[in-house]
């Protein structure tokens, strides 16, 4: 994942608005977990999120990118509420990101950022949804990381209200 650069943005309030990807995309599901992982350590980090918030990786580019900018991972607004008019793209891959204390946390633990990941597939042709968990304490310990392939994204909160987006 050497050669993937992530460059974040703020919102206004300072929250993570967005990160711009230079270099090249993840090409496969575990780089996509590296990254996600990156992202659930940011996300403990005081103030940078208000809220449990999606975020999608599209082609787009910000004005004047950097000459090597593949694309941006976007804030999408918050994970209640999806809507489709939020959804005028095709993602390359889409994420939700929970503050601390915004999602159930793993026994044993405390003040965990969470995070799930989805890599559209198309199930009408036999490619399966691919699907990562993060979960992380504050001093960068992770307590949960799970990949799967998914058949039925209604039975897992988080990757059902992706989904939801996805198909909006």
């Amino acid at each position: 994942m050497s050669d993937i650069r992530l460059s974040p943005f703020q919102h206004d309030d300072h929250s993570l608005a967005g990160l711009v990807v230079s270099g090249r995309w993840p090409n496969e599901l575990r780089e996509w977990v590296q990254l996600m992982l990156l992202l659930t350590r940011l996300a403990t980090t005081p103030g940078l999120l208000s809220a449990s918030e999606i975020y999608a990786a599209t082609d787009d580019l910000p004005e004047e990118p950097a000459a090597d900018a593949v694309g941006v991972i976007m804030d999408r607004g918050p994970a209640h509420g999806v809507s489709a008019a939020a959804a005028s793209f095709t993602p390359t891959a889409l994420l939700v990101l929970h503050p601390p204390g915004a999602a159930l946390q793993s026994p044993g633990f405390h003040g965990t950022a969470t995070g799930a990941l989805l890599l559209p597939g198309l199930p009408h042709i036999g490619l399966q949804h691919q699907a990562a968990w993060v979960e992380v304490e504050p001093d960068g310990t992770v307590a949960r990381l799970t990949t799967a392939l998914i058949d039925e994204p209604a039975r897992d909160a988080d990757v059902a209200v992706l989904a939801q987006f996805l198909a909006a």
